[in-house]
C-alpha cells in the first residue's frame, strides 16, 4: 500500500470514531507512523485528502461500471456505493466546512456523469448545453445523494429507477 492510500485509510479510520472537524494533521500522522512534511508532501490539508479520498472511490466505481453497464446499472451501481457509505456521508456533512465537502461530492458525481454519459452524447447538443446539463445535473444527483444518508431502509432499485426518469425528464410536475 502507498503512503497516499495509508493516509486516506487512516483518516476514514479517524473519521467513523470522530468528527471531521475535531480530526487534525497530527492525529493521522501519529496513527500512519509518517512526519508531517510527509503528510503534507501528499495533501495540503484535511480538505485535499477528503477530496482524494472521493476521487478514489469515484475511480473505483467507475472501474466497475463497464462501457455494456446501461444507465440502469450504473445508476444502480452510484447509488448502491453511496447508500452502504451513508454513515461516511453523513460524518462528512456534518462540518463546518460543509461547503467544501459538498463541492468535492459534486465535483464527484460530475465525474462519474461525464464517465456514464459519454456513450450517450448526441451530436445535437453543445458543449456549453452539455457543461451546464452536467452542472444542474451534479448538484441534483448530489443532493439526492446527500439526502440517502438520514434513511435507513432505502431501496436502492426503485430509487436508481425514480433517479433516471427524473434525469430523463419522464417525470413532470403538473397544476393538476
Amino acid at each position: 500500500m502507498n503512503v497516499k492510500d495509508q493516509i486516506a485509510d487512516i483518516f476514514l479510520e479517524l473519521v467513523r470514531k470522530k468528527s471531521v472537524d475535531k480530526i487534525t494533521v497530527r492525529d493521522i500522522v501519529e496513527k500512519c507512523g509518517i512526519t508531517r512534511q510527509s503528510f503534507y508532501y501528499h495533501f495540503s490539508d484535511i480538505f485535499n485528502l477528503i477530496e482524494w479520498i472521493m476521487q478514489r472511490e469515484c475511480s473505483r466505481l467507475l472501474a466497475d461500471v463497464s462501457g455494456d453497464d446501461t444507465p440502469e446499472q450504473c445508476a444502480k451501481k452510484l447509488l448502491k456505493s453511496t447508500y452502504e457509505n451513508r454513515g461516511l456521508i453523513k460524518r462528512l456533512t456534518n462540518t463546518k466546512e460543509l461547503e467544501t465537502v459538498e463541492k468535492i461530492i459534486i465535483n464527484t458525481v460530475r465525474a462519474f456523469l461525464i464517465k456514464i454519459a459519454d456513450p450517450y452524447k448526441t451530436s445535437n447538443v453543445s458543449a456549453a448545453e452539455l457543461d451546464m446539463t452536467l452542472d444542474f445535473y451534479s448538484f441534483a444527483v448530489a443532493g439526492f445523494i446527500m439526502g440517502l444518508h438520514g434513511r435507513n431502509d432505502t431501496d436502492v432499485e426503485r430509487a436508481s429507477a425514480q433517479l433516471l426518469k427524473l434525469l430523463r425528464g419522464q417525470v413532470q410536475l403538473t397544476d393538476a
